[in-house]
């Protein structure tokens, strides 16, 4: 078995379909949320052909987008963002300038 095989990042490729697929997935996701639409991470899945989308909305979640979820009555979630997500994005940004000029 010659190095390319053993390669983490070639294994990688192929369980995602290179990362420029998962990003174009992860922007498919977040075009939907910022369309005001509620919908569970199957609904996700469904729409555009994507098998992680609780994994997308980590993510997203991590670059700062405030995704809100709420449970149904059949214990599922619904992600969306709320109507003043922009301002809130703000808020969060300008607070945390704030907290890295103290230091």
């Amino acid at each position: 078995m010659n190095d390319k095989e053993k390669s983490p990042a070639a294994g990688q490729e192929l369980k995602t379909g290179g990362k420029g697929n998962y990003f174009s997935k992860l922007y498919q996701v977040l075009e939907i949320l910022k369309a005001e639409h509620k919908l569970t991470a199957i609904g996700f899945n469904r729409e555009i052909k994507f098998n992680d989308a609780r994994k997308a909305i980590s993510v997203l979640r991590k670059q700062g987008y405030p995704i809100m979820d709420i449970r149904l009555s059949d214990h599922r979630k619904a992600y969306y963002l709320p109507q003043n997500w922009e301002a809130i994005m703000r808020a969060e940004t300008e607070t945390g300038n704030k907290q890295l000029k103290l230091f």
